[in-house]
């Protein structure tokens, strides 16, 4: 499966699962979450504010369809089984999570970053691969993208590894 945003650096890593599909006769997920538009409003929403709310949504969902019609046009020519997954979540992260393992995917092919790349340009991955990393049970190979910049030693800390626990004698 490739979770895929609409960036550049997401679908930097499709080449590479397409690879890894084909060599291994697999079907290839290509899976976008579109979320839920924010308002800004301190009283509950009225009934005009959830009409606006889904028609963005519903219009962002045309988007992304078509946005991943484009991608799989893309790897047509490379002969797989792609399907596309598209799913509405006001929680990307949590929404991805649920959807590769629902689709008992065998591995997660993502980039380390998407579209936040400048917001913290100095961290080693964005917070969506930071999250499936440490919720998600499913194998993930994290590709760094070839324009990122190299990552300070000074982020290599011992909280972003995941230590087996020992067990008491």
């Amino acid at each position: 499966m490739v979770p895929v945003d609409g960036s550049a650096w997401a679908e930097s890593v499709i080449p590479l699962a397409a690879r890894l599909a084909k060599a291994n006769d697999a079907e290839l997920l290509l899976a976008h979450v579109v979320p839920g538009p924010e308002l800004t409003e301190a009283r509950p929403y009225e009934a005009a504010d959830l009409e606006l709310r889904r028609q963005v949504v519903e219009r962002n969902a045309r988007a992304a369809r078509a946005y991943l019609d484009r991608l799989r046009n893309a790897v047509a020519a490379l002969d797989l089984r792609v399907r596309l997954l598209l799913v509405q979540g006001d929680d990307v992260r949590a929404t991805l999570g649920r959807l590769i393992c629902n689709e008992h995917a065998d591995l997660v092919v993502l980039s380390a970053r998407g579209h936040g790349l400048g917001t913290h340009a100095d961290m080693p991955y964005g917070s969506v691969t930071g999250y499936l990393v440490a919720h998600c049970p499913t194998p993930i190979l994290i590709v760094r993208t070839p324009d990122a910049p190299p990552v300070p030693a000074t982020h290599a800390h011992s909280q972003d590894l995941r230590l087996p626990d020992l067990a008491s004698a």
